[in-house]
């Protein structure tokens, strides 16, 4: 969902979840589409954050799928700093194929944007981060979560060592020694391994008289 460049008004909800005038946005790596220190009203809207200058008639609307990051810093100037998934359009429409090519050229060597917006009023700046953070998390990245689904799908297929409960035949397990003489020499190998382990792990046994066994540390002496 990339951003949108806007040169109108734009259109909000119904009911904004919360508007700050006199804003100053500053985009790093600084675009040719946004003023130094453009100064406008940011509005946190239900699905996405607006930032509007009528003074210069320029804006943008960002999805919150496409913020990565946002979060309040004291450091200088306190402001909302939000990291977008990519980089900053390089114009909202690209006037002959030699400025859409450098356009393109610009957008892969950054590989993501920084927008700081310095509320006039700071006490609006906790307000800020809170609308903003309700709203993103009524706006999850679908597509992360696929993705996400997705390597996890495949992590569990391609592990050699997770079979589902069905893939599991009774005739892979060893229960006669009639079916030792089908392992491999490295499969017995393995096999009296694990039988010297389980055997060292049990306690110390003795036979009594009737030839049933039984453990010595549990036996009383005579």
């Amino acid at each position: 969902m990339p951003v949108s460049l806007l040169q109108a008004p734009p259109t909000l909800t119904a009911s904004p979840v919360l508007t700050c005038t006199d804003t100053t946005v500053a985009c790093d790596p600084p675009s040719a589409t946004l003023p130094a220190d453009l100064s406008g009203t940011l509005h946190i809207d239900t699905h996405r954050l607006v930032f509007f200058s009528d003074a210069h008639s320029r804006g943008f609307a960002i999805p919150y799928q496409s913020i990565v990051i946002h979060a309040l810093s004291r450091e200088d100037h306190a402001h909302l700093y939000c990291q977008l998934d990519g980089p900053f359009p390089a114009s909202a429409e690209a006037n002959g194929d030699e400025r859409e090519s450098d356009a393109e050229e610009e957008e892969e060597e950054e590989e993501f944007a920084e927008l700081r917006f310095y509320p006039k009023d700071e006490d609006m700046l906790d307000r800020l981060f809170a609308a903003m953070s309700e709203c993103a998390a009524m706006n999850p990245d679908e597509d992360a979560d696929v993705l996400s689904d997705d390597e996890h799908n495949d992590d569990t297929v391609d592990d050699p060592a997770v079979r589902p409960l069905d893939d599991f035949n009774p005739d892979d397990f060893i229960t006669s020694e009639a079916q030792l003489d089908r392992l491999t020499p490295a499969g017995r190998l393995i096999f009296e391994r694990l039988e010297s382990a389980i055997q060292s792990s049990l306690p110390d046994r003795q036979t009594t008289p009737d030839g049933s066994a039984s453990d010595l540390e549990n036996s009383n002496p005579a």
